[in-house]
């Protein structure tokens, strides 16, 4: 209100002397002042499809992570560039859906996840986060500096985009989706290996177990595996006080694997939900 005040006074005192014409064209003058004003009155507020942009300093690998934020939608889109041994990930948090797309073009796959189970942060933290970080004109984050958050998810099956909200079945369109689900704590999980089955493998995937041993469910990491890194405030409710931490969210994809009891190599598993065969195919 002051500074529609301050502007009405200001105009008023140049049109004092003017002609009609004059005087018409300073109150077209104030009226797009106001107009302009008005549009801007939330300036502190991020628009739609606004990107930020966040430079990462890990192991000497310095790479650019972008953010957007939706706030129409209340979503918000990261890109993260392969580095360190990590793929690619773009990915969509959709904060009232409670849902994320976590995406590997290299990979051409999607992953469902609930947002609960991320850990993620709620959108105007993040928000308030990133206009700390830009305010403070940090140019690079030492990722040395940042807590770990590993992220550990088991592939359960094939989703349709078709039952998905519109942002979420938008986003990276022509990849299948996956649901993923968090590992258990007590999941075991086989080492990684790239070695390839033996041909008395296959013998075994027919004859199952020795001596009938029940099989068990384990785990073993598939290729992608992605991360992003976090910049949010949390402020407790009914205070003004906040804390603005960093965070690294690391994210393992594992394919879940039947096996009989003492394997150790997931090649030896009498079956493995691999993406690599369309979801589903014996691992010999």
């Amino acid at each position: 209100m002051q500074i529609y005040l301050l502007l009405v006074a200001c105009l008023a005192g140049a049109a004092w002397s003017k002609s009609v014409q004059e005087v018409e064209d300073v109150l077209q003058a104030l009226r797009e002042a106001l107009a302009d004003l008005k549009g801007n009155s939330d300036l502190g507020k991020r628009t739609k499809d606004k990107t930020a942009t966040i430079k990462v300093n890990e192991n000497g690998v310095v790479f650019a992570e972008q953010i957007s934020f939706d706030d129409v939608n209340k979503c918000e889109t990261l890109h993260v560039p392969a580095h360190n041994g990590r793929l690619e990930v773009h990915i969509l948090h959709c904060f009232n859906e409670g849902k994320s797309l976590y995406c590997f073009p290299t990979e051409k796959a999607c992953f469902l996840l609930n947002m609960e189970d991320e850990g993620e942060p709620d959108l105007n933290g993040q928000e308030e986060g990133i206009e700390q970080f830009e305010k403070q004109k940090e140019d690079v984050l030492d990722a040395t500096t940042v807590d770990i958050q590993p992220n550990q998810w088991a592939i359960t099956g094939k989703a349709e985009r078709s039952d998905l909200s519109e942002s979420l079945a938008n986003f990276e369109a022509d990849f299948p989706v996956y649901f993923a689900a968090k590992l258990p704590k007590d999941a075991v999980i086989l080492p990684s290996s790239d070695d390839e089955a033996e041909q008395n493998d296959k013998r075994q995937l027919v004859q199952g177990c020795p001596n009938g041993a029940i099989p068990q469910q384990m785990y073993a990491v598939t290729n992608p595996s992605g991360c992003e890194y976090l910049v949010f405030c949390d402020r407790p409710p009914g205070t003004t006080d906040s804390t603005c931490p960093r965070r690294h969210v690391t994210d393992t994809f594992f394919m879940s694997c039947l096996c009989c009891p003492g394997t150790t190599r997931w090649q030896d598993c009498l079956y493995c939900n691999d993406l690599t065969c369309n979801f589903g195919c014996n691992s010999g």
